[in-house]
């Protein structure tokens, strides 16, 4: 706190925000300037700002309703006289990013685009599991709507596909005809490209072995790709016969189940202080 500050916040009308740090990182979210450029001290404004929203009346939910306005207010205006009802926002493909748009924004429509695990798990490893399950977190939260569209059978029948799409948006069918036709540049390299990736290295068919298990059958499934057809597509290219690690599985619920208790006893008392405390603590001396 300067010293004109601590002045100032004695007046009876002036209320004091303790450097709460909630316009510095809006001036570099990229409009005006970039992220990486950022002069300021990122924990320091993270920390501030928390120490900010536990002072609000409504706490977190203040500062979630903030959050929506700020939302609300440009899509509204990039709207505007357009005469259109609904504005597409296809950025959200980060899983962090994905969850906190399901926060913000619970009342939106979430079209969860998802193709078969495997292909994924080719495509990009290290994001594949936790995309898939951050997709399964909206799908099974039954406060949003949500609809999942297995990219394969868009790419293969889009005009087909598209018309549940609209209709799941409230919006009437387009009268122009052939309007679904306009995904046909959906269509992938080949619908089992990633079996033959797979089936050439057979190191990588037991790494996808460990990360289907990481999937319950019925996480599987509601993703729309049942365990039972989950590996047709491999073993059509490799001529051999390939299962999910049961095993490994198992351990998996169980480190699964393990966590969730610890992140319970995270979640409030003397506990989540001291880790709260560790965790700045490594925030400020680990820091690049």
């Amino acid at each position: 706190m300067s010293p004109l500050s601590r002045v100032l916040a004695e007046h009876p009308a002036i209320a004091w925000a303790d450097s709460p740090h909630i316009l510095t990182p809006l001036a570099y979210l990229g409009y005006y300037d970039k992220v990486y450029k950022a002069p300021y001290d990122h924990v320091l404004a993270a920390e501030s700002q928390r120490l900010f929203v536990e002072r609000l009346p409504g706490k977190e939910q203040d500062y979630i309703r903030a959050c929506r306005a700020y939302c609300d207010t440009l899509y509204e205006r990039a709207i505007g006289n357009s005469g259109k009802t609904v504005i597409l926002d296809d950025s959200l493909e980060d899983p962090r990013v994905l969850l906190f748009a399901a926060r913000i924004l619970p009342d939106a429509s979430y079209i969860l685009l998802v193709r078969h695990p495997l292909a994924l798990f080719v495509d990009a490893e290290s994001r594949a599991k936790d995309y898939l399950k951050a997709v399964l977190g909206l799908v099974g939260n039954p406060q949003l709507r949500t609809l999942l569209v297995p990219w394969e059978s868009l790419a293969a029948n889009p005009e087909q596909e598209v018309a549940p799409i609209i209709k799941f948006l409230g919006l009437p069918a387009p009268a122009e005809t052939g309007f679904g036709d306009r995904g046909s540049g959906l269509r992938l390299e080949g619908e089992s490209s990633w079996a033959q990736a797979l089936a050439s290295d057979r190191g990588k068919i037991e790494a996808a072995r460990k990360f289907i298990a990481q999937f319950t059958r019925n996480e599987l499934a509601l993703l729309g790709y049942p365990e039972e057809d989950v590996w047709k597509p491999l073993e059509e290219r490799a001529d051999l016969r390939v299962t999910t690690d049961e095993f490994l599985r198992l351990r998996y619920r169980s480190r699964e189940k393990a966590l969730r208790l610890l992140r319970r006893a995270a979640a409030k008392g003397p506990f989540r202080k001291a880790l709260k405390t560790a965790q700045l603590a490594c925030d400020v001396f680990l820091r690049e």
